[in-house]
């Protein structure tokens, strides 16, 4: 028992580094991108002839249906089979919704995936069609620069 409390938390430290990089990434890079041309993002969604624009709801609407079915349905339903009396359910359905839950948690994670694929198409569609040079950093170098 001790081996796996000791495994448990290497892959929770792990996964938590994993998520805060991911986070520290998002801050430090996406969101200089995303906040100096807000607008521009904002209008590919509004204009119907933005070729990013369907890319864009595309993502929004995976991320929604995920969400759903996440907060919806698997949430309470693990919610209730992780408890003592796997909320008064017998082996049987236990079993059963278990099976249920654990294909529904691989086609979130499919769902999401196209949440991934979609928000990259619509970056690298709007690199194309936003003037000038889009650069992931605001501390990146111009071309023969070099030091800040």
């Amino acid at each position: 028992m001790k081996f796996l409390a000791r495994v448990l938390l290497w892959l929770a430290t792990i996964w938590s580094a994993a998520w805060f990089g991911g986070q520290l990434f998002n801050a430090l890079m996406v969101v200089p991108h995303f906040s100096r041309n807000a607008p521009l993002l904002i209008v590919a969604v509004v204009v119907k002839d933005h070729p990013a624009r369907r890319w864009i709801i595309f993502g929004a609407v995976c991320a929604l249906v995920s969400l759903m079915a996440l907060l919806g349905w698997m949430v309470p339903t693990i919610n209730r089979l992780v408890q003592s009396d796997h909320g008064g359910l017998d082996a049987a359905t236990v079993t059963n919704q278990l099976r249920q839950w654990t294909i529904a948690n691989w086609v979130r994670i499919g769902i999401d995936f196209l949440t991934f694929l979609a928000a990259t198409r619509a970056l690298t569609i709007s690199r194309r069609v936003l003037p000038g040079p889009l650069a992931m950093s605001e501390t990146r170098l111009s071309v023969g620069d070099q030091e800040i």
